[in-house]
């Protein structure tokens, strides 16, 4: 081939690249112009500007700390023409109000205050002896056991223990009538326990015993009743004694109150054997000693409060053993 046909057919694949590559750049350019057109993204605007301010705020709150609150302002003071106190203060000088007429101050002195410390009462009980708290135990017990009427019965458990409740006063007396003492009394309880108080009342056990003609039975509950009923008579008969006769000791005021009440029901061995006993008590500032107490005048309250609430309860049980037709 010769170099003119060559240099043609050169020229012509040159001409035809060009024109080749013209036509795609167009078409690249027009297919890049109709992707950016923004008509065609208009429906995503709405969406898309949500999202961002979702964004936005979600930044805000998350990435910074919470700014503190305002502090408050500051209250204007007056301290001056606000004070009542003050003579020559707004409310001072204002006494044509009728709200401010109580603050005037002018032509007064002020006292001073002086508060005074209220004192609680404080009800202390005193401590005193064994001997001593056997004797408000036993009273406030047979008080119970009395009841509030005449016409009730003798209730069973607060008598049982306002005669076990005597038993550190029977040691002021001395171990022997001490002794004496807790075997008769612990032995009477026992009868009655046994027989059935205080489940049952004393006065339905007693004449239950007065219709079986049981009622006269050493173990029976009339007479374990009646001995504890004696030996109630016979400490309250020793306490006036002891009142009454200061002259006597306490052997001679043991003996009185034996004789008049526990002495005719007991049998001749039994009576030598008590006066015995008798014999070998303290005298009256051993006595005292046991009670905790310096003279006589502090121990006869509490025997006379004792009494006072022995005697109505032993004549109620001598008039139930009366109308029962029993010894009392």
């Amino acid at each position: 081939m010769s170099r003119t046909m060559l240099s043609s057919v050169n020229d012509a694949a040159q001409h035809v690249a060009r024109a080749s590559s013209s036509d795609h750049l167009a078409d690249v350019g027009r297919a890049a112009e109709k992707k950016l057109d923004p008509k065609r993204y208009k429906k995503y605007a709405p969406p898309v500007a949500c999202a961002v301010a979702a964004a936005a705020v979600a930044v805000a709150l998350f990435s910074s700390p919470p700014l503190p609150p305002p502090p408050p302002p500051p209250r204007p003071r007056l301290p001056y023409a606000s004070d009542p106190t003050r003579p020559h203060s707004f409310y001072g000088l204002a006494w044509w109000l009728p709200c401010c007429a109580t603050y005037r101050t002018e032509g007064l002195t002020a006292r001073p205050v002086t508060i005074i410390p209220v004192k609680k009462k404080r009800w202390r009980r005193t401590r005193a002896s064994p001997a001593i708290e056997g004797l408000r135990n036993s009273a406030t017990y047979l008080r119970k056991a009395r009841g509030r009427k005449a016409a009730y019965p003798v209730h069973a458990q607060p008598f049982m223990d306002g005669i076990q409740a005597l038993m550190p006063t029977f040691g002021a007396f001395g171990s022997a009538i001490h002794a004496a003492a807790a075997k008769d009394v612990e032995g009477n309880v026992k009868k009655l326990r046994r027989n059935g108080a205080p489940l049952v009342p004393l006065h339905t056990l007693i004449r239950d015993e007065v219709a079986l003609h049981n009622a006269t039975h050493p173990d029976s509950t009339a007479q374990a009743f009646v001995w504890l009923k004696r030996i109630l008579n016979f400490m309250s008969h020793f306490f006036d004694t002891l009142d009454r006769r200061p002259d006597l000791e306490l052997n001679g005021c043991l003996t009185r109150a034996y004789e008049a009440h526990l002495g005719p029901y007991h049998n001749v061995v039994f009576r030598q054997l008590a006066v015995v006993l008798m014999q070998v008590i303290p005298d009256r500032a051993a006595m005292l000693e046991l009670f905790g107490v310096s003279t006589f005048a502090e121990l006869r309250p509490h025997l006379a409060a004792w009494t006072h609430e022995t005697y109505p309860l032993i004549a109620k049980i001598d008039a139930f053993y009366v109308a029962n037709r029993l010894q009392p």
